[in-house]
C-alpha cells in the first residue's frame, strides 16, 4: 500500500506544472551555464544529474571527463583505461589527463594480464591536448613502445613527465643515452608541443649539476621548436636552456634550486652566451628559519634579468609553530631580493 502511495506521489510530482516548468528551464540553459554551475557541484551531485536525463548526461559527462587528474592514484588509472576500452566515446571527451603508469600496480590488479595492454587504451583518447605521465620507465621495452604508439595519434600542446626514483641507481646510471633517445622520439612526434615539464631521477642521481649536462648531447633544438613553457629540475636546467632560443620561453620553472647546486649553476649560467630572457620565473627552493636558503638567492635572481613575474616557493621550517615573525622574515627577504 505504501509503495503504491509513493508511486502516486511521484507521478503527481512529475505531472505538476511547476515541476515541469523548472525542469524545462534547467534543460534549456546554455551549456556554458552548466559548465559554470558544475564548479560548485560535488562529483556525486554531477553523477546524479547524469542519471536523470539524456541531455544532462551528454553535458555533464563532457565536463567530468574533460580534465582528469588521477596521479599518483594507480588503481584509478587502471580503472580509467578500462573505461576507455568499454566506452571509447568517453575517451574522446578527455582534453587534459594526468595518469599513473607504474607497472607494479598494473600487475597487482591484473596478475594474468600483460602489463602493456592497458596502456594501449590511451590511444582511444585522441583529443588529449595536455598529458601528464608518472611512473613510466623510459628504458626501451614493451611498455614504453606501447606508450609511444598510444600517443602517436595525439596532438599534444602540453607534456609532463615525472620518473620515480629507480630501484637500482647503478643500473640506470649507464642508461642515459637510451632514455634520452626514447624521450626524443616522443618529443619529435609532438611538433605542436608548447608546455614541457621534465623530472627524471636518472639525471639527478649524483645530486650534481654536471650529471645533468649529459642530456645536452641528446635533446636538440628541433625537438622543441615551439616550446613556450619549461619546468625542470635544477640539475638539468642548464643543458636544456642551451637548446632553446633566447626569448622563446614565456615561463620557466626550476625545481629544487638549493645550496648543493647553486655554485655550479651560477658558474654554468655565467659562462653561457645566452641572456636567458624569460617573462615569468618560478624558483622552487628550500628555506628554513635556522639558515634561510643556504645560498645567495639574490645572485640566482640576477641570472634572469628583465623578468616580469617572479614566484618563489620553498618555505620549509619544522619550527614555525604559529610564529608569524618567521613567516614575515621570509616574505621580507623575498621582497628585498626581488624588488629592492
Amino acid at each position: 500500500m505504501s509503495d503504491t502511495s509513493n508511486r502516486t506521489r511521484q507521478m503527481s510530482s512529475t505531472n505538476d506544472p511547476v515541476t515541469r516548468e523548472r525542469s524545462s528551464q534547467l534543460l534549456s540553459l546554455p551549456v556554458e551555464l552548466h559548465e559554470h554551475m558544475s564548479i560548485f557541484l560535488l562529483t556525486s551531485s554531477i553523477l546524479n544529474l547524469i542519471e536523470t536525463n539524456h541531455h544532462l548526461r551528454s553535458i555533464y559527462e563532457a565536463i567530468l571527463y574533460r580534465c582528469i587528474n588521477i596521479q599518483p592514484l594507480s588503481s584509478r588509472s587502471i580503472g580509467l583505461l578500462e573505461t576507455f576500452k568499454l566506452r571509447p566515446d568517453l575517451a574522446l571527451l578527455v582534453h587534459t589527463l594526468d595518469i599513473d603508469l607504474r607497472p607494479t600496480v598494473v600487475s597487482a590488479f591484473h596478475p594474468t594480464q600483460s602489463a602493456f595492454q592497458d596502456i594501449n587504451a590511451l590511444a582511444l583518447a585522441k583529443n588529449i591536448k595536455s598529458l601528464g605521465i608518472f611512473g613510466l620507465s623510459w628504458l626501451p621495452g614493451t611498455r614504453l613502445n606501447a606508450f609511444q604508439k598510444a600517443i602517436s595519434g595525439m596532438k599534444l600542446k602540453g607534456l609532463r613527465i615525472k620518473e620515480p626514483e629507480p630501484a637500482s641507481r647503478n643500473h640506470h646510471r649507464n642508461s642515459k643515452e637510451e632514455v634520452v633517445a626514447s624521450l626524443r622520439q616522443v618529443l619529435q612526434a609532438q611538433p605542436h608541443l608548447q608546455d614541457l615539464e621534465l623530472d627524471f631521477w636518472l639525471f639527478r642521481i649524483s645530486m650534481g649539476v654536471n650529471e645533468g649536462r649529459d642530456i645536452q648531447f641528446g635533446i636538440r633544438k628541433s625537438d622543441v621548436p615551439r616550446l613556450r613553457t619549461l619546468g625542470t629540475h635544477a640539475s638539468t636546467i642548464v643543458p636544456l636552456l642551451e637548446v632553446i632560443d633566447d626569448g622563446q620561453l614565456d615561463s620557466l620553472t626550476i625545481y629544487y634550486w638549493k645550496q648543493e647546486y647553486h655554485d655550479s649553476l651560477v658558474s654554468s649560467f655565467s659562462n653561457s652566451a645566452k641572456t636567458r630572457k624569460v617573462r615569468r620565473l618560478h624558483l622552487s627552493t628550500f628555506w628554513t628559519a635556522n639558515r634561510g636558503w643556504g645560498f645567495d638567492l639574490g645572485q640566482a635572481l640576477e641570472l634572469f634579468p628583465n623578468i616580469e613575474s617572479l614566484r618563489i616557493t620553498g618555505l620549509l621550517s619544522l619550527s614555525l609553530d604559529g610564529r608569524a615573525d618567521i613567516l614575515d622574515e621570509y616574505i621580507n627577504q623575498v621582497e628585498i631580493l626581488a624588488f629592492g
